[in-house]
């Protein structure tokens, strides 16, 4: 991992998983799920509240399990990118498979 190092800040570690985890899920989610945001007001609450939930439980579960196993900046990496993954390939599969989003025409 390029990135954990002792020489960087912590919040450049966080940055630049984040970036990358952007840039894996929004090519991955074009490729692939390809959702569409539009719903009424109702739907689009149930996918924000849906999608916030799995974050904060994706990240509890992953300090927790990995919290005495892993250096510092390990365990960032690995909550930052899989938070970030989640936001944006994760969730909008699920969205897709449970009938809350659509799918766009390419």
């Amino acid at each position: 991992m390029i990135f954990i190092s002792q020489g960087l800040s912590i919040y450049t570690v966080t940055a630049a998983i984040t970036f990358m985890g952007l840039c894996v899920g929004l090519v991955l989610e074009q490729r692939f799920v390809r959702s569409d945001t539009e719903g009424t007001w109702a739907v689009r609450i149930a996918r924000y509240l849906l999608g916030i939930i799995v974050i904060i439980a994706l990240q509890h579960a992953i300090e927790l399990a990995f919290s005495g196993m892993m250096p510092r900046m390990a365990l960032r990496f690995t909550v930052s990118f899989t938070a970030v993954l989640w936001g944006v390939l994760g969730a909008p599969w699920l969205f897709v498979c449970l009938g809350l989003a659509g799918r766009r025409n390419l």
